[in-house]
C-alpha cells in the first residue's frame, strides 16, 4: 500500500472543495454569458421589431420620400449588423436602400411603377423577416432570458447545496480518518498508565502509525525495563533480608545473655545494631512495597472491616516506638466501618502514626478521630503537635523518595507516604493532609462506610508510657 504523508492527505482535503469551487465558477461563467447572448439576442430583435414596423408603417403610406425610405432602411441593418446569421438580409437591405436612394436623386416628383412594385417588394420583405423574428421569440423555438436567469439560480441552489454537502463529508472524513485514530494514542497512553491493555493499532500508514509505532516500542522497553527492577528488587530483598535476620537474631540472643554475659557498654552497642537492622528491614520492607504498587502486583480484599479493631492493632504495633519517646496515644472507641484490605489499612495507620511519633516532640500526646463524612464515607485523622511541614514541601509530600528537606535529618526512606496513598488509592478511598510549620500536623484517610456495624460501647482509651 503506497505511503501517503498526513500533508498530502490535508493538500486533498484543501484541493477537493478547491476544484469544486472552480468548477462551480467555471459553469456559472458559462450560465451568466449565456444568459448575456440572450439578452442581446433578445434586445435585438425588439430593435428589429420596431425599425421593421416603422418601416411598413411608412411604405404604407403614399407620400413618403424615397430618400426616408433609404435611410429607414438602413437604421433597420443596424441591429442586425451584431450577428453574423442576418448577413444575407442585410446584403438584400442594401440592395433595397441603394434602390430608394438612388431614386431619390433621379425621381423628380410622385412614385413610378418601379418604384412602387420596389415599395410592395420591400414591404413583403420585412413582413417576412418580422415573421421570423417573432418565431424566434416563441418559448419552443429558443430559451428566454427568463428561463436563462431562472437557470442560473437554481444553479446557485445547487451549489450551495452541493458545497454543503461536500463540507460535511470532509468533516466527516477527517473525523474517521484523523480524529478517531488520534483518540486510539490518547486512549493508549491512559491504559498504559493504568496498566491496562493497549488497543489495536490504528489503521493506514502515515505519521499517526509512525507514533503509534514508537509508542509502543516505547511502552515495551518500559515494561521490561520495569520487569527488570522487579527481578532487581526480589533478588535483592531475598538476598538482603535472609542475612539481615540472621544478624537480627544473633543480636538479639547476645542482649539476652544466651551466649554470655556481656558488659553494659556491648549491650548499649548490640542495641543500637538492633534498630539499624530494624531500619534496614523497614526499607527493604518499603522498596518491595512500593515496587508491587507500582506493578500493580498488590491484591486488594475489601472487605468490612472494624476501625477499632484496625486503630487497636496500628497503636500496639507502634508501642515500642511510642513508649521510646513517651508519647500518648490517644483515640476514641469506634462502632463504624468500612470496607478496606484490613492488613493494608492498619499498615497505612502505622505508617501514619510512626511519622507522627518521629516529628513530635518527646513527652507529647498524638489523637486519633474518628467520624462519619455525609452518610457514605468514614474518616480517620491522626493529629501531632510536631515540628509540621514547610509550604515548600507540602506539594511533594506524596511523591516517592520524597522527605522534607526541613527535616532530613530523620531517617528514612521517603516512600512511606507515597505507599499510603497508592494503598488508599487502590480501595477507593482518598487521603490527604493539613499541617502549619512548628504547630503540627493532621493526617486523614477517608474510606467507604461499611453498613455492618459492630456494637461497641463509647469510651476513652489510651496507651501511655
Amino acid at each position: 500500500m503506497p505511503r501517503i504523508k498526513m500533508v498530502h492527505k490535508v493538500l486533498l482535503l484543501v484541493a477537493v472543495p478547491l476544484v469544486f469551487q472552480v468548477l462551480f465558477v467555471v459553469v456559472l461563467e458559462s450560465l451568466w454569458q449565456q444568459t448575456r447572448t440572450l439578452k442581446r439576442a433578445s434586445e435585438r430583435t425588439a430593435r428589429i421589431l420596431i425599425g421593421g414596423q416603422r418601416l411598413i408603417s411608412k411604405l404604407e403610406q403614399e407620400n413618403v420620400p424615397s430618400q426616408e425610405l433609404a435611410f429607414l432602411t438602413a437604421k433597420l441593418q443596424r441591429p442586425m449588423r451584431s450577428s453574423s446569421k442576418y448577413n444575407e438580409q442585410i446584403e438584400d437591405l442594401k440592395r433595397f436602400e441603394t434602390a430608394f436612394a438612388t431614386a431619390a436623386t433621379t425621381t423628380t416628383g410622385g412614385a413610378n411603377s418601379n418604384e412602387y412594385k420596389r415599395r410592395i417588394d420591400l414591404k413583403m420583405y420585412v413582413q417576412r423577416l418580422l415573421a421570423e423574428e417573432e418565431a424566434s421569440l416563441a418559448p419552443d423555438k429558443a430559451p428566454s432570458f427568463e428561463d436563462a436567469e431562472q437557470n442560473i439560480h437554481r444553479m446557485i441552489g445547487l451549489a450551495l447545496t452541493l458545497n454543503v454537502l461536500v463540507c460535511v463529508l470532509l468533516i466527516y472524513y477527517f473525523s474517521l480518518h484523523f480524529a478517531s485514530r488520534l483518540r486510539v494514542l490518547v486512549a493508549n497512553g491512559e491504559r498504559f498508565t493504568e496498566g491496562k491493555e493497549l488497543l489495536p493499532p490504528p489503521s493506514g500508514n502515515d505519521e499517526i502509525n509512525e507514533v503509534d509505532k514508537v509508542f509502543r516500542d516505547m511502552t515495551d522497553a518500559i515494561q521490561k525495563t520495569r520487569e527488570r527492577e522487579h527481578q532487581f528488587l526480589s533478588m535483592v530483598s531475598h538476598d538482603l533480608k535472609t542475612p539481615l535476620n540472621t544478624v537480627l537474631a544473633t543480636l538479639n540472643s547476645l542482649s539476652e545473655g544466651i551466649y554470655g554475659t556481656i558488659s553494659e557498654t556491648g549491650i548499649q552497642r548490640v542495641r543500637k545494631s538492633e534498630i539499624a537492622i530494624e531500619r534496614l528491614n523497614r526499607l527493604t520492607n518499603d522498596l518491595l512495597n512500593f515496587e508491587k504498587l507500582s506493578s500493580g502486583t498488590v491484591a486488594l480484599q475489601l472487605v468490612p472491616v472494624s476501625v477499632q479493631k484496625v486503630l487497636t492493632n496500628a497503636v500496639e504495633s507502634v508501642a515500642g516506638f511510642s513508649d521510646f519517646k513517651g508519647i500518648e496515644i490517644r483515640f476514641s472507641h469506634s462502632a463504624l466501618s468500612v470496607m478496606a484490605d484490613e492488613e493494608k489499612l492498619v499498615q497505612v495507620i502505622v505508617n501514619l502514626l510512626s511519622n507522627a511519633i518521629k516529628f513530635s516532640s518527646a513527652n507529647s500526646s498524638i489523637d486519633i478521630e474518628v467520624r462519619e463524612i455525609g452518610s457514605i464515607n468514614v474518616e480517620i485523622r491522626v493529629i501531632d503537635k510536631g515540628c509540621g511541614i514547610s509550604e515548600q514541601d507540602q506539594a511533594r509530600i506524596f511523591e516517592p523518595f520524597r522527605q522534607g528537606e526541613t527535616h532530613a535529618e530523620q531517617q528514612g526512606s521517603g516512600l512511606g507516604l507515597s505507599i499510603c496513598k497508592s494503598l488508599i488509592d487502590a480501595q477507593m478511598g482518598a487521603i490527604g493532609f493539613s499541617s502549619r510549620e512548628n504547630i503540627g500536623s493532621q493526617f486523614y484517610v477517608r474510606l467507604r462506610k461499611s453498613q455492618e456495624i459492630s456494637s461497641v460501647p463509647e469510651k476513652i482509651s489510651s496507651i501511655t508510657t
